[in-house]
């Protein structure tokens, strides 16, 4: 619900392109936010469990919501 104020304020420019902008912003947000796949991808990339390591876990988790708006901002942008 964070980003509702700005997909308003792009209402202007983007229209019912907002409906797709918001899908962009939510459906990676819900997937991180289930843990299964950060969880997953520590323990097979970083060779680290995330139960003994939080911060590494909520470290992760910051990183992946950032890369995830910043590629849908490119996107948009364009």
């Amino acid at each position: 619900l964070a980003f509702v104020p700005a997909l308003i304020w792009l209402w202007d420019s983007l229209h019912w392109g907002v409906i797709g902008l918001a899908a962009l912003i939510a459906i990676p947000h819900l997937i991180q936010d289930d843990g299964r796949l950060l969880t997953e991808y520590a323990r097979l990339v970083k060779k680290a469990d995330l139960n003994a390591n939080p911060s590494l876990g909520a470290t992760l988790d910051q990183a992946f919501h950032f890369l995830a708006l910043f590629l849908t901002a490119l996107l948009v942008g364009q």
